[in-house]
């Protein structure tokens, strides 16, 4: 079946379930760097009890990976291929409960139908991971008691995003590991803002899941915000890129842009400095930052610990956050920005009333618990002083879960009945929106949906001319595009910049040394950055990491990456550009008198860098007139992340086999 619908019940599963699972899939997960406090959660338990089995699936031999039992190596963009070959040998051994399958899902036909033709053979030779290890990672999900799969942007960000994470989903129905302890998929969101946003409605759909195409649902929020429903936007919600391209053909007059760093964390994001440039662009956020310099106004605001409001975490957990310090003068909280301009802007409802009644963040959540009564969010039961007494609350907090839910499906009863869901789904190869009559072809009725699924591989791929693979990530001292962290002296100083990750293969083959800059080159543009030789990336692949965007500095990632997006989620493909790898060297002329020494340290090399950067052996005795290449060098170092915040006093990688002190 070419359709999908979009899993909106990302957080089916919690923390505490991690805690009790027997296996643990951390897919595209690198939760080492980007979830240290969980990591040291997960490896705590593993470290006292053996527990959870461990299954990492990532092109980099990260810090998680080598915590990992099983760690699948893939080529990048084949998510999706690695899969679906483990669902056909789940098929194919019987490890599924068929009874769960017959009575709370449909579409079983389609991923049998779907998956028939990815042996184990087939799936090795499109992943490059041995048949060994994908044979153990499907006995393990295919026998285990019960299972956790975690997901992040190694998944979000990749070609077939919305597929694999559906592929997740599927491996949970045919097992039947979902909605109870230690089970379900966990499809991570990194920050309170990410999570929060999806369920309030603020990337673009309607509030508390609530379906735009759905006629009903447009007519609740009508009568919730006393409006008429006429004047409601229908249809799917508009995308990044979508803005990017009507800011180029000048058919956006204004962007307000609210605590991102577009400028940073764009792909392709020349393209989109000239985009924003065209249009009136408002900045609201705590710092200056990359993207003011496009910005035609800037708005300060408080920060945390200076405003009030409430925020949702990875795991449907809300947390009350209250004022520790008053703001500066001057500077109001984002609420207060919002309430000012909708007076300003003198919204009104269809009997001339304010839009907007409420002056406070409490009188706010009142309202939101309104609107969210009735869906699978539901807060009816929260309020600020029982929120604080559990230490955070996770929805659905109603009559029936006075307490919070820590887990989603325990009745085993989904939301697909066609007035409850979110959305009706979407192709998955155009993203065009799928019909409420198709949607109701599928007679799910609170079942869950299985799904068929199709693997195309990236539509940007190596060439001749661009002979590598580049994928891009965070590490761990460094938080996006370092708004905060940049300016906090020791995380500065951890990992002050850029650099590229090259596997040794790689860097005999090109001559590159460790620690010299080179310059990475897409058909988007090119950036010049140290060098950093490991064995912990796959050969013909190399990792930059994206925090590093100053417009001074030519280190951002994402003047290389492709602007291409998954069809459905439409999140950029960060994870898979091509890329090709040049050194930046000078040249010097040996004149009379010269010793090869004296000219290594006119350059502040040793010699036996100069050396092997002109791939000579001793004596090194360079004639009269001859050329030598020089390379520039930086040396970056970043301190490894050990748990329990024991820090490491040199680089887990060594650069090079050269004495650890040479150069202090």
């Amino acid at each position: 079946m070419p359709f999908t619908i979009v899993w909106r019940g990302r957080h089916a599963a919690g923390y505490e379930d991690i805690d009790v699972t027997q296996t643990l899939m951390l897919f595209g997960h690198n939760v080492a760097e980007t979830g240290t406090v969980l990591f040291e959660r997960i490896m705590a338990r593993k470290q006292k009890t053996g527990k959870p089995y461990i299954i990492v699936v990532d092109p980099r031999r990260t810090w998680t990976a080598q915590a990992a039992d099983l760690h699948l190596q893939i080529l990048p963009g084949t998510n999706l291929a690695l899969l679906n070959g483990i669902t056909h040998l789940l098929l194919k051994h019987g490890w599924i409960d068929r009874d769960f399958i017959a009575n709370h899902t449909v579409g079983f036909a389609d991923v049998e139908q779907a998956v028939r033709d990815w042996t184990l053979e087939r799936t090795a030779k499109e992943t490059d991971v041995p048949e060994t290890q994908i044979a153990e990672a499907a006995r393990r999900l295919g026998t285990t008691p019960s299972l956790v799969c975690t997901t992040l942007q190694g998944a979000y960000q990749s070609v077939d995003a919305t597929a694999t994470c559906i592929a997740i989903n599927n491996i949970h129905l045919l097992r039947g590991l979902i909605g109870k302890p230690g089970c379900g998929p966990l499809h991570m969101a990194g920050q309170p803002s990410s999570s929060t946003n999806r369920t309030v409605g603020g990337v673009g759909s309607y509030p508390a899941h609530r379906n735009p195409s759905n006629p009903k649902h447009l007519q609740e929020m009508a009568e919730l915000w006393n409006v008429d429903a006429a004047r409601l936007e229908i249809g799917a919600e508009k995308d990044i890129e979508y803005f990017v391209d009507k800011m180029e053909r000048g058919q956006l007059g204004l962007f307000w842009n609210i605590h991102t760093n577009p400028m940073v964390s764009l792909p392709n994001r020349l393209r989109a400095r000239r985009a924003f440039e065209r249009t009136f662009v408002v900045v609201q956020d705590c710092f200056l930052t990359e993207t003011c310099e496009v910005a035609d106004l800037v708005l300060p605001t408080a920060m945390w610990g200076e405003k009030e409001g409430l925020m949702e975490n990875a795991d449907r957990m809300i947390n009350v956050c209250e004022v520790a310090v008053n703001p500066p003068p001057g500077v109001r909280s984002d609420f207060d920005i919002f309430i000012d301009y909708a007076r300003r802007m003198d919204f009104r409802d269809k009997d001339g009333n304010p839009l907007i009644q409420y002056t406070t963040p409490r009188e706010c959540f009142e309202e939101w618990k309104r609107v969210s009564k009735g869906r699978p969010c539901d807060m009816t039961a929260m309020t600020y002083e029982k929120i604080k007494e559990q230490n955070g609350m996770q929805w659905p907090a109603n009559e029936a879960h006075p307490n919070g839910t820590p887990r989603l499906y325990q009745d085993l009863v989904f939301h697909t009945q066609v007035d409850d869901a979110q959305t009706y789904g979407f192709h998955m190869k155009t993203g065009r929106a799928r019909t409420r009559k198709e949607f109701e072809a599928l007679g799910a009725n609170g079942r869950a949906i299985l799904y068929g699924l199709t693997y195309d591989p990236p539509a940007e791929q190596p060439s001749a001319k661009y002979p590598f693979w580049l994928t891009t990530g965070r590490v761990v001292w460094h938080w996006h595009t370092r708004t905060k962290t940049g300016r906090a002296p020791a995380l500065h100083m951890a990992t002050s910049q850029g650099y590229v990750e090259i596997h040794p293969d790689d860097a005999t083959l090109l001559g590159i040394l460790p620690g010299e800059l080179v310059r990475i080159s897409s058909p988007r543009g090119n950036i010049t950055v140290p060098a950093r030789i490991v064995d912990t990336i796959r050969p013909g692949l190399v990792f930059v990491p994206f925090h590093f965007g100053s417009w001074q500095e030519h280190q951002a990632a994402n003047e290389l990456t492709v602007d291409l997006v998954d069809p459905i989620s439409k999140q950029p493909v960060y994870k898979q550009s091509a890329c090709r790898i040049e050194k930046v060297r000078q040249h010097h002329t040996v004149a009379h008198g010269e010793t090869f020494g004296r000219i290594a340290e006119r350059y502040q090399l040793t010699p036996e860098q100069l050396a092997k950067a002109n791939r000579m052996t001793p004596p090194y005795r360079p004639d009269v007139g001859s050329h030598l290449e020089i390379p520039s060098m930086a040396n970056p170092v970043s301190p490894p992340y050990m748990l329990y915040r024991k820090l490491d006093l040199f680089p887990h990688f060594r650069l090079a086999n050269l004495d650890p002190k040479e150069g202090e």
